[in-house]
């Protein structure tokens, strides 16, 4: 299954909340490896706002005898200035 989902939110919540929508278009591990990505960011300084950015782009195989998977998730909170 191949998989691509490219998205910058304004905050964790909305950035959870945004995961929820691509959740049929992505498989059940990264969408749960992203997931935990968000939840385990640091928190933000008190005066600066927190953008989140979140990239998933790769390949799941289910097996076989030639089977690859490849994958490239990031998860970025940035501190935004208020």
């Amino acid at each position: 299954m191949s998989f691509r989902v490219e998205f910058l939110a304004l905050s964790r919540s909305h950035a959870l909340r945004m995961l929820e929508t691509y959740k049929a278009s992505l498989p059940a591990p990264v969408f749960d490896f992203v997931a935990i990505g968000i939840n385990n960011l640091p928190p933000q300084p008190r005066d600066h706002s927190q953008a989140v950015t979140v990239k998933a782009v790769g390949h799941l195989c289910s097996g076989g005898d030639y089977a690859l998977s490849s994958a490239e998730i990031e998860v970025k909170a940035t501190n935004v200035p208020d």
